[in-house]
C-alpha cells in the first residue's frame, strides 16, 4: 500500500489526484480527510483515487478548492485483518 504525502491539483496532469496504490480489492474502505482544525472536509466509501482537493461534506463549499496546506487522513477497512491507517497529505497548487 502506497499513500502519497502530497497532491497538486493544478491541471498539469501530474499529481492532480490523490492516488493511493494498492488498496485491497474486495474489502470495503472509507477514506476521511480532515483539515488542521480537525474538521472533516472529505469522505469517500470505497475510495476510487479521485480526490483532487475539493471538499465533499456538509458545511463546506463543495465547488471551491480547499486552501493549500497540510491535511490529515484516516483510511479504515471493513475487514479486521487490515488495521486503520492515518497520516498527512499536503495540498499545493
Amino acid at each position: 500500500l502506497f499513500v502519497p504525502q502530497g497532491l497538486s491539483p493544478d491541471a498539469d496532469t501530474k499529481n492532480d489526484f490523490w492516488v493511493i496504490k494498492g488498496l485491497p480489492t474486495g474489502v470495503d474502505n472509507t477514506v476521511t480527510v480532515y483539515n488542521r482544525w480537525g474538521n472533516k472536509v472529505y469522505q469517500k466509501k470505497n475510495y476510487d483515487n479521485t480526490w483532487g482537493g475539493l471538499p465533499n461534506v456538509s458545511g463546506t463549499k463543495k465547488k471551491e478548492k480547499l486552501p493549500q496546506g497540510t491535511y490529515y487522513y484516516i483510511i479504515e477497512f471493513s475487514s479486521s485483518e487490515f488495521k486503520p491507517l492515518n497520516g498527512f497529505v499536503i495540498l499545493q497548487y
